[in-house]
């Protein structure tokens, strides 16, 4: 067995060699083998999905219900894709690390989604990453009330502020 201590001392890639002897001291050949020694997880993103239609790039609001999912992961990983955590769909992150699944045969209800992603290196580490998406399908609505009573500013109206009203739906609070 190699200590845990020495395992934690050792490079990328390592030579162990094993080295015997019999009673009469009769030495064999070492055995050598090259390992590679890989403790750290991948780092994992969520970058993008299109169409990303939210008020600020990459705030993951959209008016589309039919996505791409994006991002990166390290070079050859398995990039398990899950939403709300049922899987949706497994790729392959590409030799510069980024990976995409088309989820674009789905159609998303209206709602909130948490988007979970775990990428897996070629050696078996794994990390995961999240990221709420908001899917808004549905219009905003505004009416305005008849202005300075019946539509009409007249010469005293005009004569100072008048004031516009109306109502809103499907507005969330602080939208202009």
């Amino acid at each position: 067995n190699i200590p845990v201590a020495d395992i934690a001392n050792f490079e990328a890639t390592e030579e162990v060699v094993a080295t015997v002897s019999d009673l009469a001291g009769n030495p064999a050949t070492p055995a050598t083998r090259n390992i590679t020694v890989d403790t750290v997880a991948p780092a994992v993103t969520i970058d993008s999905i299109s169409d990303d239609t939210g008020a600020q790039a990459n705030d993951f609001i959209t008016n589309d219900d039919t996505l791409v999912f994006n991002g990166t992961a390290e070079a050859d990983s398995t990039v398990v894709v899950s939403l709300d955590g049922i899987e949706i769909g497994t790729v392959t992150a590409n030799g510069a690390g980024e990976w995409t699944l088309d989820y674009t045969g789905t159609l998303l209800a209206d709602g909130d989604y948490e988007l979970s992603v775990t990428a897996t290196n070629p050696t078996g580490n794994s990390a995961t990453a999240t990221q709420t998406i908001v899917v808004d399908t549905t219009a905003p609505t505004v009416t305005i009330n008849a202005i300075a009573v019946d539509d009409i500013i007249n010469a005293v109206e005009a004569g100072s502020p008048v004031a516009v009203s109306g109502t809103t739906t499907g507005v969330e609070d602080g939208q202009v």
